[in-house]
């Protein structure tokens, strides 16, 4: 029984990493079970990443041009609240050790050289390192907070479909588009056709 279920584990941690896409050496599509996302690999903040669910996406050397389901504002509240409690740890992490920072990998190193605010947001509402039940209610507050006041945010909800670019050359994300914008920036930019979405 014990090597069954070792092989029925292997398998579906197998199958998952046929979920994550690389794209260009930059970007991974993953699914989080709650949907498809795109991350940068080397993220400066949560704004570079476009968050589930993607439900089409085409790219080619030079561009990215993908499509955006933004579904439950809840589910969206735990990977940012998850992400935000993620880059604290991180912080707290230097702050303990300097030489963390030397042996950081460049996403953590991006996290570090960030200012301190989230770190004090954190540890003003009475976070611990712990991950406890208390801390993540604290990180699902904060990343709630953001998700109701932030205008970036509030667009992304705004829309029952949002579509974005991802301009490789310089790493500039452009959305979240409707489909009228979609249209002007692709004219705009001089984008493939090969990259219209259905």
């Amino acid at each position: 029984m014990k090597y069954i279920l070792i092989f029925i584990l292997f398998i579906i941690y197998s199958c998952n990493d046929l979920n994550n896409i690389d794209v260009q050496g930059k970007y991974s599509i993953e699914d989080n079970g709650l949907g498809s996302f795109l991350k940068p690999l080397n993220a400066k903040n949560n704004r570079a990443t476009i968050y589930p669910s993607i439900t089409q996406y085409q790219y080619d050397g030079d561009f990215l041009v993908a499509e955006q389901i933004p579904g439950n504002p809840h589910n969206l509240k735990s990977i940012i609240g998850f992400d935000l409690y993620n880059y604290f740890k991180i912080y707290s992490q230097y702050l303990k050790d300097s030489n963390y920072y030397h042996m950081a990998t460049q996403h953590k190193k991006s996290t570090i050289t960030k200012d301190s605010i989230l770190y004090n947001i954190f540890i003003s509402k009475g976070a611990s390192h712990q991950n406890t039940s208390k801390d993540i209610s604290i990180r699902n507050e904060i990343a709630d907070s953001i998700l109701i006041n932030d205008n970036y945010y509030k667009n992304i909800f705004s829309h029952d479909t949002n579509y974005w670019i991802i301009k490789f050359d310089n790493d500039s994300l452009i959305g979240p588009l409707t489909k009228e914008e979609l249209d002007i920036t692709f004219n705009r930019l001089m984008i493939s056709e090969k990259l219209r979405l259905n």
